[in-house]
């Protein structure tokens, strides 16, 4: 084979047309014409884009994209003879030459679907298919009358996908009760054989998973962990998380499967978040109203300058999505996000060092102390007010039990929330004493608590910069 050798010279584009091109012409009037595929070459940021119905603008055309290439055109010239030898092989009877036209740097390729079209056409009287193209698109200037004739119907759809590019879609194999019909959710819940039970569920769970055992003998768990915990549901038979985590020490990565051996999940209702042990349904005991959560939250008006000089941080922090840690160096995070938990704070005359997370102070509320976040859920039983525990013990036993407030009136909520608001503004007035301008301390706390009680939904940032994290 014979080679001609030539300068590369040319800088070339290649254009993968979706079709079997039989008219050189046609086809470039689909890609918009010269003057456009032009444009589109020299411009990085346009995308070429193919109709195959040019001269119908209501065609849905299909767009290139623009893909980086190192690749060459040859052009083979092959010549056979007219008069071949039966003789000779094959390769001598034909000779073959090429040269390089130019090198392809750029390739356009069309990937996106192009079979969403919608024509314009209607059923005349012998019930056929004819183009209304004409009746609903002018070609030529019309009177005002051609505004108040009648002209059929033609609504075509704004758009046909929410992605033109060819995506694979899995059905389910079966639809489980579990799953309530919910629609968008991508992946079934990592449970690690933990047994969640809605609050409208009638039946509760009496055992655990069966391969709950013997899953939880692979997490280096021991017989005494174990049975420790099963103590304390018979004590208790309802607990949050952190509470239990406070009590014994555990590790949360340990304390979670033991959970799942000793007690089910409340998702919602009264009793979110809690961890009941099995067989026990504190729906039909009255006496478990005081293991119920309450969903407290700091709210504080901006103009409430007395808590200028604190933070408390939000329930979850954005920095520990495991996404975002990736993509970031550890010594760019911010000092106070040194660790994937949120500091506790004790403030008292005595010590306003932070507290390990271990301590009890993470899930009981007692005059003398700021929540460690925003919003947290308290049991009625873990909050030390003794105003709260005397109403509770002097609730009247006659009222039902009510699918949103449990066995507690709403009176009874509002009451804890106003309650444990006024201890914790306590704090802060004691806290930031001398620290605050004239101006706004004259306001009073009960002030203060009626603004914070308001429809304001207006939070504010505080600064824990002199306190240490841990």
């Amino acid at each position: 084979m014979a080679s001609s050798n030539k300068l590369l010279v040319k800088n070339l584009y290649c254009v993968e047309y979706p079709g079997n091109v039989q008219n050189v012409d046609r086809m470039i009037d689909t890609l918009g014409g010269i003057n456009n595929i032009s444009n589109t070459f020299s411009d990085s940021q346009r995308k070429l884009e193919c109709r195959f119905r040019p001269e119908d603008r209501f065609c849905k055309g299909t767009v290139a994209e623009r893909n980086t290439s190192t690749a060459f055109l040859l052009k083979v010239i092959v010549k056979r003879k007219k008069k071949p030898n039966k003789e000779d092989d094959k390769d001598k009877n034909m000779t073959c030459s090429y040269s390089v036209i130019g090198k392809i740097h750029q390739i356009f390729r069309f990937r996106s679907l192009s079979d969403f079209q919608y024509l314009p056409m209607d059923r005349n009287e012998d019930g056929k298919l004819v183009s209304i193209y004409d009746e609903i698109v002018p070609n030529q200037i019309v009177p005002l009358s051609w505004f108040y004739e009648s002209s059929p119907l033609y609504l075509p759809p704004a758009i046909f996908s929410r992605a033109d590019s060819i995506q694979s879609y899995l059905s389910s194999s079966k639809v489980t009760e579990e799953s309530g019909g919910l629609i968008g959710r991508t992946r079934d819940r990592r449970s690690n054989y933990v047994k969640f039970v809605n609050h409208e569920l009638k039946e509760i769970p009496e055992t655990p998973n069966p391969n709950t055992l013997r899953y939880i003998k692979l997490k280096l768990v021991t017989e005494e962990q174990i049975l420790r915990i099963k103590e304390l549901f018979e004590e208790r038979p309802v607990w949050t998380k952190n509470g239990l985590q406070c009590v014994t020490k555990y590790p949360e990565v340990q304390l979670k499967y033991l959970l799942a051996l000793s007690a089910y999940h409340f998702t919602s209702g009264p009793y979110r978040i809690t961890w009941v042990r099995f067989g026990y349904d504190p729906r039909k005991d009255r006496s478990s109203q005081k293991y119920q959560t309450v969903d407290y939250r700091l709210r504080i008006v901006e103009k409430d300058k007395r808590i200028h000089d604190l933070k408390l941080y939000e329930k979850r922090i954005f920095v520990f999505c495991t996404c975002y840690v990736q993509s970031i160096l550890k010594e760019q995070l911010p000092e106070r996000y040194s660790r994937g938990r949120t500091k506790l704070l004790k403030f008292s005359e005595d010590n306003d060092k932070g507290i390990d997370q271990y301590d009890d102070l993470n899930y009981i509320f007692k005059p003398g102390i700021v929540p460690p976040q925003k919003q947290i859920f308290y049991q009625v039983c873990d909050i030390q007010i003794p105003e709260v525990q005397q109403k509770l013990n002097s609730f009247p036993n006659d009222t039902p039990y009510h699918t949103l407030r449990g066995w507690l009136s709403e009176e009874f909520l509002n009451y804890t929330r106003e309650t444990i608001d006024k201890y914790v503004l306590e704090v802060v007035q004691r806290t930031n004493n001398g620290n605050v301008s004239s101006k706004n301390s004259n306001y009073s706390i009960d002030e203060t608590i009626q603004k914070n009680s308001g429809d304001s939904s207006e939070e504010m940032e505080f600064d824990l910069s002199d306190q240490e994290d841990y």
